[in-house]
């Protein structure tokens, strides 16, 4: 199942596909489960968007080995333009969904004899989800989200689904950080960007003579934490900082940063991880006067915490070059192959927290139905003396929140209000919100098609 837009004539998106259901032989064939997939947006309805669905029958032998796949055909759901209670029935066609790229699809459109039933329904008090997916990210509930507690989204068929709560996040912060970035490498990126001014301006010798040369003007490192989904810190990848070159170090060119780099939404999953990303500004002079630009992502690399409880923990880790693509989607800087040099980050994680959530949520166990989680917490007496800390220091804070809540609800009756709204202004007389931070205040509800 993925996104196409008719008027650009374009897939786009994540594609879903579903885990193997068996089929039920009930005048006919259907399947025995229906399947549950989320997903928001921030598109108006109509029926410029639409979901595009194909089905395949797959023949297992009684070991499940495979013994054929057969492409049944592909149906065109309105999601934009179907939200209610009720079902809607649209029929297959077949052949490839390819054909909506054509100038004129529908003189090729093929009906079948098999039917797909699906709803779409908004769903309230999800907001806080989308700060763990993208817009146009399908996700099924039988996929594995991490920073849900469960690590998965509910799988109901009613309009009464329980908003899930997410993980309690800790912030961390990289200290001491200093990157590597190779000479050969930065004397290769200058070369060709000096080329292409070359070409991309019509110059002769004589006229590049008389401009300066192009130059390197900022080096970048950014930091994000991924749930494999998307960065789920607040920054996203803004979260970053400008390196400067160590004026004490003469044998190499080493870039660092004196300050600490903070990254928020942080919490324990073996499928999450630190991206750390470097990045560069390459300013090309201009005949006119004026100055060009080329941004440059040089390599990056996954970073995973396997002991939250250790304090800190020191990297020292060699980027992913080019040829390839960033987490960004970005297009990686490839140098000439006979470039082996390697961009080296290092610096320290400060970790200042244990998130409690990760030693109560029941993270680590086998969800049914799902791949089991195998990161487990370690059980020596540090990490159970900071278990026990940790729940003290709630119960002391609820203690403190249901007195100062008793104690406001007394000074409002008793008419004496003007100073504790104050109090309630600067330090918030609510309940904790149960279902965990909303991470980004976007204003758009999650939806579900149930199909």
């Amino acid at each position: 199942m993925t996104f196409f837009n008719r008027t650009k004539r374009k897939f786009y998106g994540r594609t879903y596909t579903s885990k193997a259901y068996p089929l039920v032989s009930q005048n006919g064939f259907s399947l025995s489960d229906p399947i549950n997939v989320f997903f928001y947006s921030t598109i108006e309805k109509g029926n410029e968007n639409i979901l595009v669905v194909e089905a395949t029958v797959v023949e297992t032998t009684q070991e499940r080995s495979v013994i054929r796949e057969q492409n049944i055909g592909w149906a065109i759901l309105e999601a934009y333009d179907s939200q209610g209670i009720n079902s809607r029935n649209v029929y297959f066609n077949s052949g490839t969904p390819r054909l909506l790229l054509d100038n004129d699809p529908k003189s090729q459109l093929a009906q079948i004899n098999t039917r797909i039933s699906f709803r779409v329904f908004e769903l309230q008090g999800f907001d806080h989800v989308t700060s763990l997916l993208d817009e146009a990210i399908l996700c099924g509930a039988d996929d594995i989200l991490p920073g849900v507690v469960g690590r998965a989204l509910p799988d109901s068929l009613n309009e009464d689904i329980v908003p899930p709560r997410l993980e309690s996040t800790i912030k961390i912060y990289i200290e001491d950080i200093h990157v590597e970035i190779p000479e050969t490498l930065e004397n290769d990126i200058l070369r060709n960007a000096q080329q292409y001014r070359f070409q991309q301006y019509n110059l002769t010798t004589e006229v590049e003579k008389k401009i300066s040369d192009v130059y390197v003007s900022e080096r970048r490192l950014s930091v994000v934490f991924h749930n494999t989904w998307t960065a789920v810190n607040q920054r996203k990848f803004n979260n970053m900082v400008i390196l400067h070159q160590d004026r004490n170090n003469r044998t190499r060119p080493v870039y660092i940063f004196s300050g600490s780099l903070d990254c928020d939404g942080v919490f324990p999953d073996e499928c999450a991880t630190l991206i750390f990303q470097v990045e560069c500004t390459v300013t090309l002079p201009k005949p006119d006067g004026t100055k060009a630009t080329w941004n440059l992502v040089l390599g990056w690399i996954p970073v995973q915490i396997s002991n939250f409880a250790a304090g800190e923990v020191n990297i020292k880790e060699n980027l992913i070059k080019g040829p390839g693509k960033a987490p960004t989607l970005q297009k990686l800087y490839e140098p000439n192959p006979n470039i082996q040099d390697l961009i080296t980050v290092g610096g320290r994680v400060n970790l200042t927290k244990m998130p409690r959530a990760s030693m109560d949520s029941g993270y680590g166990k086998p969800v049914e139905g799902k791949r089991p989680g195998s990161l487990a917490m370690d059980n020596d007496n540090d990490v159970l003396k900071l278990k026990l800390l940790l729940q003290e220091k709630q119960r002391e804070l609820d203690r403190i929140q249901t007195q100062h809540r008793k104690t406001l609800d007394e000074a409002r009756r008793a008419g004496e209000l003007e100073g504790y709204d104050k109090a309630a202004r600067d330090y918030g007389s609510s309940p904790p919100n149960e279902y965990g931070s909303p991470g980004r205040e976007r204003g758009q509800d999650l939806l579900v098609l149930l199909a």
